[in-house]
C-alpha cells in the first residue's frame, strides 16, 4: 500500500511549530520565563496558520520576561539588551587578555 504524502502546508506548519518549541526551549535554558502557549492544531492546516505561528513565534521576546542573575524581573527585550551588553563586555575582557 503507498504511503500518502503530507501537504507542504502541513510540512511548513510542523517546521514551524517545531522551531517556536525549539526557540522557546532556547530561551529558557538562558533565564527567561516564556508564557506563550500555540493555539490548537486545526482541522485543516492553511497558509494562515503556519503565518499565524510564525508571527507568534517572532513576538516571542516581547511577550516573555527575564530573570537576572541577582533574581530580578525584567521584560523581555530588556532582557535581550542585558544578555547582548554582558556578552560584549565578556568580549572585551577576553580581547584584553589576549
Amino acid at each position: 500500500m503507498k504511503r500518502k504524502s503530507v501537504r507542504p502546508v502541513v510540512k511548513a506548519y510542523r517546521k514551524a511549530v517545531s522551531a517556536f518549541f525549539r526557540k522557546a526551549r532556547s530561551m529558557v535554558r538562558r533565564g527567561y520565563v516564556v508564557n506563550t502557549v500555540l493555539p490548537k492544531e486545526p482541522k485543516k492546516i492553511t497558509e494562515a496558520s503556519v503565518r499565524r505561528i510564525k508571527k507568534i513565534s517572532s513576538n516571542l521576546y516581547k511577550k516573555s520576561s527575564y530573570v537576572t542573575e541577582e533574581g530580578k524581573v525584567i521584560s523581555g527585550e530588556k532582557g535581550r539588551k542585558y544578555e547582548r551588553s554582558r556578552a560584549a563586555k565578556k568580549a572585551a575582557e577576553t580581547r584584553k587578555r589576549h
